[in-house]
C-alpha cells in the first residue's frame, strides 16, 4: 500500500509537532499494516504499545457489558492511537480496528516514554492532544444530555470537519470514512434521525453527502446548528 505522502491533516497531533520531534517520534518504531477490520488495539488489553497512523482511518468503538458494540469516534492520518493506556499504564478503554487497509508506526510503551522525556516541545503536544480528546468525550457527554438532535449531528460534523476537513471546490470535505452509522454513535443519536438531519442539512445547502463522505458547504452555518439553531 503506498503511503499517502502529502502535508499532514491540520488538526492532527503529527501537524503540530516540529519537524525534528516529528522525525524522531517516526524513527522510534516499526511500519506495520493493518487490514480491513483488522484490530489495532483491543479494549480490556493493557497498553504495551501506540500507534502513529501514517495512511488510512480506524473507527473506535466501545463493548459494552450487555454485547452492544457502540461506535465512538473515527480517526485519521497523523492521529495518535492508544496512547492513554500507554500513559497511565491502565487498560485500554475502547477498541480501535481498521476501516479499509491501514499503515502505521507501532512504538513501544518504554521507547515512548523515553522520547517524552527527550523532547519536552512535543510532550506538550502530546499531552495537550490527550486533553483536547478528554474535553472532547466530556462535552459530548454532556451535549447528548441537553442538546436536540439538529444539534448534535451538527456538532459531531463540524468536530470531523475541524479535524480533517480538506478544502475543495465545493467547500471542506471530511476527509474520514464517515457512516451514518458513526456518525450517529458519535453523537447518541439514532441512524435514522441521522438520515434526516442530513437530508434536511442537503436541502438547505449546508452540506454534500457522498458514499461515506460529506462535504461542508457552510460552517458557519453549521456552527450556528450546533449552537443550537435549527437546520
Amino acid at each position: 500500500m503506498a503511503v499517502h505522502d502529502g502535508p499532514w491533516p491540520t488538526g492532527s497531533l503529527m501537524a503540530r509537532l516540529s519537524p525534528a520531534d516529528r522525525a524522531a517520534l517516526l524513527e522510534l518504531g516499526t511500519r506495520v499494516q493493518f487490514a480491513h477490520e483488522q484490530v489495532l488495539v483491543r479494549q480490556g488489553e493493557p497498553g504495551l504499545e501506540l500507534y502513529v497512523l501514517l495512511d488510512g482511518f480506524v473507527k473506535v468503538t466501545f463493548d459494552t457489558h450487555n454485547g452492544t458494540v457502540l461506535p465512538l469516534m473515527v480517526r485519521g492520518r497523523g492521529d495518535l492511537i492508544g496512547e492513554f493506556a500507554v500513559l497511565d499504564g491502565q487498560e485500554r478503554t475502547a477498541t480501535v480496528s481498521a476501516v479499509g487497509a491501514v499503515v502505521a508506526v507501532r512504538i513501544g510503551r518504554s521507547r515512548f516514554h523515553d522520547y517524552l522525556a527527550r523532547h519536552p516541545q512535543a510532550r506538550s503536544q502530546i499531552e495537550a492532544g490527550v486533553l483536547a480528546k478528554t474535553r472532547l468525550s466530556i462535552r459530548r457527554r454532556i451535549e447528548n444530555r441537553s442538546l436536540d438532535a439538529n444539534a448534535k449531528v451538527a456538532g459531531g460534523l463540524y468536530d470531523l470537519a475541524t479535524a480533517y476537513g480538506e478544502p475543495v471546490p465545493e467547500g471542506v470535505m471530511i476527509a474520514v470514512p464517515v457512516s451514518q452509522v458513526v456518525l450517529g454513535g458519535m453523537v447518541d443519536v439514532g441512524e435514522s434521525t441521522v438520515e434526516r438531519v442530513l437530508r434536511k442539512l442537503r436541502e438547505d445547502g449546508v452540506v454534500l453527502t457522498r458514499y461515506r463522505r460529506i462535504v461542508v458547504r457552510d460552517m458557519d452555518a453549521l456552527k450556528d446548528i450546533r449552537d443550537g439553531g435549527t437546520p
